[in-house]
């Protein structure tokens, strides 16, 4: 009761910020992915492994070639990143319906037309298929591999 017209926006702003979280995840794949071929590279000239943390991340985080879905890794599922994710995606979805409660609570009461009702399901779906679609199918993400393998056969044949 202390703000109760303020639960008609959570529906909205909860996918949102999974998109903003899924493009700052996804920026921290590409940094990932080009900073393990730096110092392989790196670590060929120098003839040994000086760097190493593409393997540590690997090993603590998830390997980068397993199926994931943002931080959602099926090739460490019960790591932290994953569980962590999991945790904040259930609360996320408990906030969500609550908000989807106040928001049917008001279409109900004719206070709201029940396009916003809709309008919420069809953003969170967007963003969610969207989202699942982006990083299960990992079209950037082979074009970025595709180009740093180009870049170290480049190096190998100069």
């Amino acid at each position: 009761d202390v703000a109760p017209a303020a639960t008609v926006v959570v529906p909205f702003l909860v996918p949102f910020a999974f998109l903003e979280t899924g493009y700052l995840f996804y920026y921290t794949i590409f940094a990932r992915r080009y900073s393990e071929r730096l110092e392989r590279r790196i670590n060929a000239l120098m003839g040994n492994d000086v760097l190493i943390a593409h393997r540590l991340e690997a090993a603590y985080f998830y390997p980068p070639d397993a199926p994931k879905i943002a931080a959602l890794s099926a090739g460490h599922p019960l790591g932290m990143v994953t569980v962590s994710t999991m945790g904040y995606t259930i609360g996320a979805g408990l906030l969500w319906g609550a908000g989807f409660l106040g928001i049917l609570e008001r279409t109900g009461s004719g206070a709201l037309p029940y396009a916003v009702a809709i309008g919420a399901m069809a953003w969170t779906a967007a963003i969610a298929g969207y989202l699942v679609w982006t990083f299960l199918a990992r079209h950037d993400e082979a074009r970025l591999v595709c180009e740093l393998d180009r870049w170290e056969e480049s190096k190998r044949l100069s």
